[in-house]
């Protein structure tokens, strides 16, 4: 009987031994699998935080770049005015869809003693908006970087005209005597596009798809006739 029982006690110290080990094992799994299910969480927070920053932060744009734009086209020839273009206008379909968003048109009358021309923007797509500056349409220069969330405007509406460059002149018979006649000239221009060169304008449009900006290249010539190059976009996030 006591070889019984001191067998006994040695199976149950055996038994004590093997749980305790067990006890100890599960304890070490268990808290290696929930500092493993700690440590995914944590990836996966930051992964969604540094996705959602990505995001936020594609509001930009740098004005002609074309390596990150989603769609790009260069006029070759350029889009040039002709001259004596009385009426002359040229639409764009910026996005493809059949449907024409911007139209610029040249406008231009001569009487007896004056004469004027000028160059305007026509507004005739109501999701399209322009970058503005101080006094109207903002001219901006290559490798400026601007927002979706600057100020922008569509011009008021549809098919609302939009002067980029004007000039005027008048030349006016004076009578000074009897005899002696002389002409009073008077000339000013407006438009802060007037006499620009190889400059930029910015808009942005709404579609199905969301926000997108971009940029046209232009500039008026030597005869003052307006002239196209270029022009790009790329979608964007975070736009208001």
């Amino acid at each position: 009987m006591r070889f019984i029982r001191e067998s006994l006690r040695h199976e149950n110290s055996k038994t004590t031994e093997i749980y305790t080990h067990i006890t100890t094992k599960t304890k070490k799994l268990y808290k290696m699998k929930k500092t493993s299910t700690i440590l995914c969480i944590i990836l996966i927070v930051m992964i969604m935080i540094g996705c959602k920053k990505e995001q936020k932060e594609n509001t930009t744009m740098k004005v002609g770049e074309t390596n990150s734009t989603d769609f790009y086209q260069d006029f070759d020839p350029n889009i040039i005015f002709p001259s004596n273009a009385t009426g002359y206008k040229y639409e764009l379909d910026i996005n493809g869809d059949s449907i024409n968003d911007i139209e610029f048109k040249y406008v231009a009358d001569v009487g007896n003693f004056y004469g004027y021309h000028g160059t305007y923007l026509a507004h005739i797509n109501s999701n399209f908006y322009y970058l503005l500056g101080s006094s109207g349409i903002k001219v901006c220069n290559e490798n400026d970087l601007v927002s979706c969330n600057d100020i922008y405007d569509n011009l008021g509406g549809d098919y609302e005209p939009f002067t980029l460059s004007y000039d005027y002149y008048s030349s006016v018979p004076v009578q000074i005597n009897d005899t002696t006649w002389e002409f009073n000239d008077t000339s000013y221009y407006s438009g802060n596009w007037h006499n620009v060169e190889n400059k930029f304008i910015v808009y942005k449009f709404l579609d199905e798809n969301g926000w997108y900006i971009g940029w046209i290249r232009l500039g008026f010539n030597d005869d003052g006739k307006l002239e196209i190059y270029e022009y790009g976009y790329k979608k964007v996030n975070g736009c208001s």
